[in-house]
């Protein structure tokens, strides 16, 4: 992961967590839902792209090297 993604990821994570920190006692299940939506929004293009193979070592085959038997 990129330092732009991780900073965009991590601000995210504030932002929310701020939201909860201020409004948790008082949003609805529809506050919450939206919440989640904002940081799904953000955080799945970023994970999507690690889980595909964006990352070094993503979808390489290892070699077999037990041959020698």
């Amino acid at each position: 992961m990129n330092h732009s993604n991780t900073q965009q990821l991590l601000d995210a994570v504030k932002e929310t967590t701020e939201w909860l920190d201020e409004n948790a006692a008082t949003a609805t299940a529809e506050d919450f839902e939206e919440q989640k939506e904002k940081l799904s929004n953000v955080a799945y293009p970023i994970t999507s792209k690690l889980y595909s193979g964006g990352a070094p070592g993503g979808d390489d085959e290892e070699p077999d090297t037990h041959d020698e038997l």
